[in-house]
């Protein structure tokens, strides 16, 4: 009856009522945000808990530990048969050495995800953090990955190699006014599936005597004894002898018609032109032209074929 009687009355009532509804919605929404905010902390409070369970089943990881470790992988490495066995299973053999390395890291105590992933980590790295670990480090001290100090442009070092025939000589003594030297061919599938483009690179030019091919067999990475994954069944050589021998049966087998010299067990070829993994490097004159690598593991020859042919223009001319 009020509210009829005073029309601004009634609307005060509604507007009353709806304000209270806002307020018990507000009031139901701000519950709920508590609630979800309890249960999360408590979620993150039980993820907390098994993160610091996981940790504590871990061991301290010292450096008396990482070299215990890092002996025990050059143990298992030794073993021939088993890494012929893991390289039988297929994948790069990047991941069969983590895989090694993960067994380390369970062997010695380590049983959570992240621990085992950080143990694998420094054995890995351990000779770039500490040199006394290097000797330790396969990575170290077998890996002949780099790119070297000679560059397009420079003159190249005319260092010692060996024929087939054992005859000592030196690097000029291979070449010509423009030569074409490919490095670190060895005894393993890749290189036999390359063999038909080289022999077809030097037949295109075996009319012009200006030119010449080498191709210079050096230190393997992957001998059995070494680290035999994806390489050949040679055992790392221990003279020049040996290393002569190899390439010999290398180019019986390949059928590869380049001349072929050895670098002697110095090393001096490898060290002077970090010719790992398979390059093609260009002599023109006393200078380096070109210098090629593989990238993405394919390695195409089209920079060495320009190279030639503006050889071929230059002397033709």
């Amino acid at each position: 009856a009020r509210m009829q009687k005073n029309p601004s009355l009634a609307k005060d009532e509604k507007f009353l009522k709806l304000l209270q509804k806002a307020e018990a919605v507000e009031a139901m929404r701000l519950q709920q945000q508590n609630l979800l905010e309890a249960a999360g902390e408590s979620s993150k409070a039980a993820m907390d808990e098994s993160e610091m369970k996981e940790k504590e089943v871990d061991p301290k990881m010292d450096d008396a530990l990482l070299e215990k470790m890092l002996r025990r992988q050059e143990e298992l490495r030794k073993i021939l048969k088993r890494m012929e066995a893991c390289t039988a299973a297929g994948g790069e053999w990047l991941d069969v050495v983590q895989d090694l390395q993960r067994e380390v890291a369970i062997e010695h105590g380590f049983r959570s995800a992240i621990g085992i992933s950080f143990a694998v980590r420094r054995m890995q790295t351990a000779h770039t953090t500490d040199p006394k670990f290097a000797k330790l480090s396969v990575y170290a001290r077998e890996n002949l990955a780099e790119d070297g100090q000679l560059q397009p442009g420079e003159p190249w070092p005319n260092v010692p190699l060996v024929g087939l025939d054992g005859q000592r000589s030196y690097l000029k003594d291979w070449c010509g006014d423009l030569t074409v030297a490919v490095l670190d061919l060895g005894p393993d599938p890749p290189s036999a599936a390359a063999i038909h483009v080289l022999n077809d690179l030097r037949s295109r030019r075996s009319g012009l005597s200006q030119i010449r091919f080498l191709c210079v067999y050096i230190r393997e990475a992957h001998a059995r004894d070494v680290w035999p994954i994806d390489g050949p069944e040679v055992f790392q050589p221990k003279t020049t002898e040996q290393r002569v021998k190899i390439a010999l049966d290398f180019q019986h087998q390949s059928k590869l018609s380049w001349p072929i010299a050895v670098d002697g067990i110095e090393d001096e070829f490898l060290r002077e032109y970090a010719p790992w993994p398979f390059r093609f490097y260009i002599f023109r004159g006393r200078q380096l032209e070109l210098k090629s690598a593989p990238v993405d593991g394919t390695h195409r020859i089209d920079d060495i074929e320009e190279a030639i042919r503006n050889f071929e223009t230059t002397i033709s001319g």
